[in-house]
C-alpha cells in the first residue's frame, strides 16, 4: 500500500482531492495500462523476431546465390532465371543449379570438355576469349541437344553432370 500512499500524496500536492474510491480507480487504471503496455511489448518482440528471421533467411539466400555464382561461373541473375525456368517446367530448380555447377566443374577439371562443347556447336568463349556465362553455355547445350536422339542427349548430359530433369527442361521448346 506504500505505492498508493505515494500516489495519494502526489495527487494531493497537485491540488486534487483524493478519496479512497477515486484512488483505487486511478491505481486500477494504471495497473491495466501497465498490463496493456506489457502486452504491446510482447507483440513488438514477436514482430522483431519474425523480422529478424526473415532478414536472416534473405541474407542466407543471398550468400548462397553469391557462392553459387562464384562456383558456377554464372551471374546470380542468370542462375535465378535458369532455376525458375527449370522449376516451372519440371519442378527441379535446385537440380538445375546443381547441374550448372557440375558443368562449370567439368569445364574446370577436364580441358577436353570445352573442345567437346565447341564440337557439338556450343560456343564457350566470347570474342575476347573470356569464358561465357555458364547459364548461357548450358542453355546453348540444351539447344544443341534438341535435334539429337534422346538417348544420345542424355548420354552427353550425364557426361557434363547435367541431370535428366534439367536436360528435359533445356530441350523443352518453351525455353529459348
Amino acid at each position: 500500500m506504500a505505492q498508493a500512499d505515494i500516489i495519494k500524496e502526489y495527487l494531493v500536492n497537485l491540488g486534487f482531492q483524493v478519496d479512497e474510491r477515486g484512488l483505487k480507480k486511478f491505481t486500477n487504471g494504471i495497473d491495466a495500462a501497465g498490463k496493456n503496455v506489457l502486452k504491446l511489448i510482447a507483440g513488438i518482440q514477436g514482430v522483431a523476431l519474425a523480422i529478424t528471421a526473415g532478414v536472416t533467411k534473405f541474407a542466407s539466400g543471398m550468400e548462397k546465390m553469391y557462392f553459387a555464382s562464384q562456383k558456377g561461373g554464372a551471374s546470380a541473375t542468370n542462375i535465378k532465371a535458369l532455376h525458375n525456368a527449370v522449376q516451372n517446367l519440371t519442378g527441379a530448380g535446385e537440380e538445375a543449379e546443381a547441374s550448372l555447377q557440375a558443368l562449370a566443374q567439368q569445364l574446370r577439371d577436364n580441358p577436353g570438355t570445352e573442345g567437346f562443347l565447341n564440337a557439338i556447336g556450343v560456343q564457350t568463349r566470347t570474342a575476347s576469349g573470356e569464358l561465357r556465362d555458364m547459364a548461357d553455355i548450358m542453355l546453348d547445350f540444351g539447344q544443341a541437344m534438341k535435334d539429337r536422339p534422346y538417348y544420345l542427349a542424355m548420354d552427353y548430359a550425364r557426361d557434363m553432370g547435367i541431370s535428366e530433369d534439367t536436360l528435359r527442361a533445356l530441350i523443352d521448346p518453351r525455353i529459348a
